[in-house]
């Protein structure tokens, strides 16, 4: 049976492979049938994506100029036609403030003119009108109506529209006064010693805090003690009879004077302790000497030779007996008073009378000093109390006594004045080779800016001696060239330049001299530098140099309308007023506007 099953499956399996591989015989394909017809069109399919833009086209080039339009027909002229031209005053008319000149004519070849040309020529013109403007002079006012009154050589000082300053009249003596310029009013402010007796020893003004002026006075009884006038109360009172009784103080004689917050500080001499460093609390109304640096008698004389306030420190010269002139600082926030430096070891001072200027670039202080070898440019930092040399300009052991004449900031460089070469012959001989140098903070690099004298060896032009400014980029001066004597010059530090201003006074005697500028003494207002001069011919009188164009001229004649000798100048600047002290009376100039008809 199995057997019998067995083989049915093998005979099943050949036959299929058989079937496989066996030929299809007798089934034959047939020709090929026709194409069959289309079918019916498809759908529309959906639309593409839009492509993108193409690149723009290249601009097209620009188009021909148009030809130019014809001339307009020429205008009409004949003798009738008026003409009119504008044109500036000549300084000569004294107008230097300004003004125009509108003048008109007929175009008909008057004066030698041609006529018709349509330019208006001096011959035709029938009138003229001319707008000016200069200063006009005046007194501020004459005390009792008496002409001969004087000011003192303390400076004023405007607070407010009020113009504080001493003068002295026949009746009171010397005085403080008030000039209130708006209403053109004079008053006697207050009398410190009563009657005529204070005609020699009448106030100097010190300091200004806000409504408060202080001032050195002797009322007669007391010396000379510290004083003060508010200013909005009108009240004038003795602050503290310092040096007890008759005795003198001479409060801000050493040259401290210096107001923080609402404290006063100044150098003062209580008859007991020398001038020691004293301070005046407004609030408090109290008085007390801040150290006794030097102890005993002896004065320390604080901020002889300079004192500055950076932050809330006071940094100024003083000396202790010991080790003297040398730098010294009061923290006026914990009151502690300390020595810094002592750059001329042992009992010799490091500053002289020879060198006092000083300057202070942000926390740095630079000054002359000397540590036993030569007056040279130092500097002390603030910020870490370190004090080290910057020059060595006078190398064959004389003394540069940098900045001794002028010491200016103009950028990052200090410009001062130092001699090079002196010899004992040429210091006994009064010779000092005294240029202008400077330095430059940046770089540390130090080098002479000008060789103006060309007259004697081992002459300088002693440069910054009575004047020195800085407008700008430039700083003006005076200085001499060992031909036209001392006279104002400039030096412009952008490019290097330097130049004789003006020759005031023609020949070698020069303009400006010891008596002509100083403190106080000049002034600048408006790009303009107002100045005393001297020309040789109407004696010292007031000068202008117009920085803008380089012009310079006499202000006004003094001398010309006997009004004395002006030669003291003190000068306030208001606005466009110029209001100054001579030797004899307290002026105003005013600038006039006048319109003339010709």
């Amino acid at each position: 049976m199995y057997f019998r099953q067995t083989m049915k499956k093998v005979h099943a399996l050949l036959f299929a492979f058989l079937m496989m591989t066996m030929s299809l015989a007798g089934c034959l394909s047939g020709d090929a049938g026709e194409d069959g017809s289309e079918g019916p069109a498809g759908a529309d399919g959906k639309d593409g994506v839009d492509g993108q833009d193409g690149v723009d086209g290249q601009d097209g080039a620009d188009g021909l100029d148009g030809a130019n339009g014809q001339d307009g027909a020429d205008g009409s002229s004949s003798p009738e036609t008026m003409l009119t031209s504008l044109s500036s005053p000549n300084i000569s008319m004294g107008c230097t403030e300004g003004g125009r000149i509108i003048s008109n004519g007929l175009d008909n070849g008057d004066g030698e003119g041609t006529a018709q040309n349509g330019i208006l020529e001096e011959g035709e013109i029938d009138y003229r009108t001319t707008y000016c403007s200069k200063y006009e002079l005046s007194y501020v006012h004459e005390i009792n109506n008496m002409n001969m009154w004087s000011v003192h050589t303390r400076i004023p000082h405007l607070i407010g529209d009020t113009i504080y300053f001493v003068g002295s009249d026949n009746f009171n003596g010397s005085e403080l006064w008030g000039y209130d310029t708006v209403t053109g009013s004079v008053w006697l402010v207050g009398e410190i010693d009563i009657g005529y007796n204070s005609w020699n020893t009448g106030p100097h003004i010190l300091a200004v805090d806000k409504d408060i002026i202080y001032m050195m006075g002797s009322d007669g009884n007391n010396g000379w003690e510290l004083w003060m006038y508010n200013t909005y109360t009108r009240s004038i009172s003795m602050v503290e009879d310092i040096n007890i009784g008759s005795g003198n103080s001479y409060p801000g004689s050493s040259g401290m004077e210096m107001i923080v917050g609402d404290r006063f500080y100044f150098a003062a001499d209580d008859g007991v302790s020398g001038r020691e460093l004293w301070v005046y609390d407004r609030n408090d109304d109290e008085a007390w000497m801040v150290e006794d640096i030097r102890v005993g008698t002896g004065d320390s004389s604080p901020g002889y030779s300079f004192s500055h306030l950076i932050n809330d420190k006071i940094y100024f010269s003083a000396n202790d007996g010991n080790t003297g002139f040398e730098l010294w600082v009061h923290d006026t926030s914990n009151n502690i008073t300390s020595q810094l430096t002592d750059i001329n070891p042992g009992s010799n001072s490091s500053f002289s009378s020879d060198c006092m200027n000083s300057i202070v670039v942000d926390n740095q202080i630079y000054f002359c000093a000397n540590n036993g070898t030569s007056d040279e440019l130092w500097v002390h930092d603030t910020s870490n109390y370190t004090t080290w040399q910057l020059t060595n300009i006078c190398e064959s052991g004389c003394n540069s006594r940098a900045g001794e004449y002028m010491m200016e900031l103009v950028g990052d460089s200090i410009y001062f004045s130092a001699v090079k070469n002196q010899t004992f012959i040429d210091l006994w001989l009064g010779l000092e080779d005294s240029e202008i140098w400077a330095h430059n903070i940046s770089n540390s690099t130090t080098w002479q800016v000008t060789d103006i004298y060309t007259g004697a060896e081992n002459e300088g032009s002693r440069a910054g001696q009575y004047l020195s400014l800085v407008i700008g980029d430039t700083i003006y001066f005076n200085a001499g060239d060992g031909l036209t004597g001392s006279e104002l010059w400039a030096h412009d530090t952008s490019n290097h330049s330097t130049w004789q201003v003006a020759d005031i006074n023609s020949g070698p005697y020069g303009s400006i001299l010891s008596n002509t500028a100083g403190y106080g003494k000049i002034s600048v207002n408006n790009g303009r530098i107002y100045f005393g001069a001297d020309d040789g011919i109407t004696g010292t009188e007031i000068w202008v140099h117009d920085t803008t164009n380089h012009s310079t001229w006499q202000v006004v004649d003094l001398n010309g309308q006997n009004s004395g000798l002006a030669s003291d100048y003190i000068f306030i600047m208001d606005g466009d007023n110029i209001y100054f002290r001579t030797s004899r009376a307290f002026y105003v100039l005013k600038i006039k506007h006048t319109i003339t008809y010709d």
